[in-house]
């Protein structure tokens, strides 16, 4: 199992009444108090052999020098939210949970640098994360448990089937499908698929994706199989 800590993290900070949860240094504590509790029920409900948090670093990675604007249009971090994750991570540790980071990357990378060493080792590979890029991740040997805004109290499990039966495409071509219907202007630079991607070499390949691209992928996709277009699917 790999968790996207700042993902969890920000999932409990909004489910917590912030003012609720400060120690005696004014410290803020609910995202702390909320991730444990969700991790504890996700440790006792999947009971995973291996179990790594990953973590970003900060907004700054190679795409950002790249692209300028990438993820520009996302709010400012809450202040009663800063300085929560180093104390997360400092009781993690304590725990003798795994964290991981890595300069220059993206805790997505690190997710699916993982998901995939564990798929080709022969695991099955759960990815606990709120962010839709990680859809991009599922295949037969990884599923993705996605929280609702109650939290992993309420999760859903997406394997290939549910990608399919949700969005209509591969879970490869859920992103890209995703955010150009939902949120158009994130479709101004998305990525390879993040299966392909490893956090210690560069992509491959980093090209923008614009709506007129991600029509024609949706026609590629039907077109290759009518009537059932998941390639190698029982």
């Amino acid at each position: 199992m790999v968790i996207d800590g700042h993902s969890l993290a920000f999932r409990a900070f909004y489910a917590l009444p912030v003012d609720s949860f400060v120690n005696r240094d004014g410290q803020h504590t609910n995202a702390i108090h909320g991730f444990i509790s969700m991790l504890l029920m996700l440790l006792q409900r999947e009971k995973p052999t291996h179990l790594a948090v990953a973590f970003d670093i900060s907004r700054f990675s190679f795409r950002t020098r790249e692209y300028e604007d990438y993820k520009g249009t996302r709010s400012e971090t809450p202040a009663e939210f800063k300085g929560q994750i180093p104390l997360l991570q400092q009781a993690l540790e304590a725990m003798g949970i795994t964290t991981v980071t890595k300069e220059d990357y993206e805790a997505d990378d690190i997710l699916a640098t993982f998901a995939r060493q564990g798929s080709e080792q022969g695991y099955q590979v759960y990815v606990v994360s709120g962010d839709r890029d990680s859809i991009q991740l599922v295949n037969d040997d990884v599923t993705l448990l996605y929280p609702s805004v109650r939290g992993v109290s309420e999760l859903t499990r997406y394997d290939r089937d549910k990608v399919y039966e949700r969005y209509g495409i591969e879970p490869h071509l859920a992103q890209i499908d995703t955010l150009a219907a939902e949120f158009p202007a994130e479709t101004n630079y998305l990525y390879s698929s993040y299966h392909a991607r490893k956090a210690d070499v560069a992509p491959s390949w980093r090209d923008p994706i614009t709506g007129a691209t991600v029509r024609q992928l949706r026609a590629r996709q039907r077109a290759r199989a009518p009537v059932d277009p998941r390639p190698n699917h029982p």
